[in-house]
C-alpha cells in the first residue's frame, strides 16, 4: 500500500509535465499489450485506494505474461474511463494492480 500511496503523490507532483507513456510490455507468448499513460496510471491508483478495494491473496507473485488462476476475480474498471481500458479487467494484490485481459486471465500490465 505504501508503493501506491507513494506512487498517487508522485504522479500529483508529475501533474501535466509528464507526457511520456509507461513502457509497453513486450513478453513472448504474450500477444496483448496496453500502454498506460501517467496519468491514468494514477488514476487507477487513486480508485483502488477511494474504492478501499481489498487486495486478493495470490499464490505466487505476479508477473507480466502469468496467467491468474479462473477462480481469481476480476474487477472492473469504470465504464467512464473510455474504451482502451473497458476491454480489461484488474485485481489488486500484495505486489500491485495487475491489468488482466480477461479472456486469457493473463496479466498485460503491472502498476505498482
Amino acid at each position: 500500500m505504501q508503493r501506491i500511496l507513494a506512487g498517487v503523490a508522485a504522479a500529483a507532483l508529475a501533474g501535466s509535465a509528464v507526457a511520456q507513456t509507461a513502457p509497453v510490455a513486450t513478453v513472448p507468448n504474450v500477444a496483448t499489450t496496453i500502454m498506460i499513460a501517467p496519468e491514468q496510471r494514477a488514476k487507477i491508483i487513486q480508485f483502488v485506494i477511494r474504492q478501499k478495494v481489498k487486495p486478493v491473496a495470490l499464490s505466487k507473485q505476479i508477473a507480466i505474461g502469468e496467467v491468474l488462476s479462473s477462480d481469481v476475480e476480476l474487477l472492473v474498471f469504470p465504464g467512464d474511463w473510455g474504451p482502451a481500458l473497458s476491454q480489461y479487467r484488474f485485481v489488486y494484490s500484495q505486489d500491485g494492480i495487475a491489468v488482466v485481459d480477461p479472456s486469457r486471465h493473463r496479466i498485460i500490465q503491472i502498476i505498482d
